[in-house]
């Protein structure tokens, strides 16, 4: 191998040309089990075809699109809801309800002095099934507003402890 670079005018470590290199392959008997597709020494990001950078690109956008649409929603879902503060009545020391945002439900709680238990009842409609959920605690009673007998007074009893009416 020293006289074939000396006679090619390298020395050991130095650059053979492309047509020297086939020649001491060939010479030393290994170019038979070389692999005619020879490996390539670049990056992922480097072989890379064009086409595939605008892909990548193309999804990028799409990302960014939905992400914008999205925020859109939020936004408009946000403008949506309830939209007045709603002062509720004086109500007693011992009571508090607030509204939710989407104007359709009311949380309640109060305190029983003898007690001194908190208790929370709840009234949630719900436009798109057109039913009425009321609660005493964990109780819930669901009552369909379809056929609702409307000026009817309405009474919801936990095991007659706590009632509503």
């Amino acid at each position: 191998m020293k006289a074939f670079l000396q006679e090619k005018g390298t020395t050991a470590g130095g650059h053979l040309k492309q047509t020297d290199a086939e020649l001491l392959l060939k010479d030393l008997q290994i170019n038979p089990y070389l692999d005619r597709a020879a490996c390539q020494k670049t990056s992922y990001i480097e072989s890379l075809t064009l086409l595939s950078f605008v892909i990548i690109i193309i999804i990028i956008i799409i990302i960014i699109i939905i992400i914008i649409i999205i925020i859109i929603i939020i936004i408009i879902i946000i403008i949506l809801a309830c939209p007045e503060i709603i002062n509720l009545p004086s109500l007693p020391d011992s009571f508090h309800c607030s509204i939710h945002d989407t104007c359709s439900s009311l949380d309640c709680c109060f305190q029983l002095p003898f007690l001194e238990k908190p208790f929370g009842i709840s009234l949630a409609i719900d436009s798109c099934t057109q039913i009425m959920n009321v609660g005493i605690e964990r109780y819930v009673q669901e009552i369909s507003l379809l056929d609702y007998k409307w000026g009817k007074e309405e009474n919801f009893s936990l095991n007659g402890v706590i009632k509503l009416q």
